[in-house]
């Protein structure tokens, strides 16, 4: 449900300006982003050139230490380094059909992996946060919204109703 909030009419009722807004939008206002240590992240990394899925421990993954071209997707936090490889090493279990011979996942989905992971630290009574991880490509210099022609010409519109409700206004 959303909530509505109105300010006085200006213009003899023409405008009446206000806000909207809904209880979602007002509760995440007081949450903080939740706190996760290092010792206990198992990441879900995917990889550039064939969308092959590792499942990562900090510190903890051997060979697959450093692969090149892959991307961070999703983490999971666990209480200690020996839960994130025990809920790891369950998971591969689970994903076994996926498994190829470098230790990477490959035809299963992030979503596959999540869940599974997911599964598996419940299965183990392993408390889990998730955490959702995005990259995004460097933003481009854009033009004030302002400078826009599309904002130009909603200005401009504005103001000649807002003329045009002056004169309306005195001829009455």
């Amino acid at each position: 449900m959303r909530f509505w909030l109105s300010g006085p009419r200006l213009f003899n009722g023409l405008v009446r300006p206000g806000i909207s807004f809904s209880g979602k939008e007002l509760a995440v206002w007081g949450k903080k982003p939740p706190t996760i240590a290092g010792a206990g992240m198992l990441g879900i990394f995917k990889r550039d050139t064939d969308g092959a899925i590792f499942l990562g421990v900090t510190d903890q993954n051997g060979e697959n230490e450093h692969l090149a071209n892959v991307k961070p997707v999703a983490a999971f936090a666990f209480s200690s380094a020996d839960a994130a490889i025990t809920a790891r090493e369950g998971a591969i279990v689970r994903l076994a059909k996926h498994l190829n011979t470098d230790g990477l996942l490959v035809g299963a989905s992030v979503g596959q992996a999540v869940s599974s992971i997911r599964a598996e630290a419940a299965a183990l009574g392993l408390p889990a946060q998730f955490a959702r991880v995005t990259i995004e490509a460097p933003t481009e210099d854009k033009p004030d919204w302002a400078e826009t022609p599309t904002a130009q010409a909603i200005g401009l519109i504005l103001f000649l109703l807002c003329v045009l409700a002056i004169v309306v206004h005195g001829l009455s």
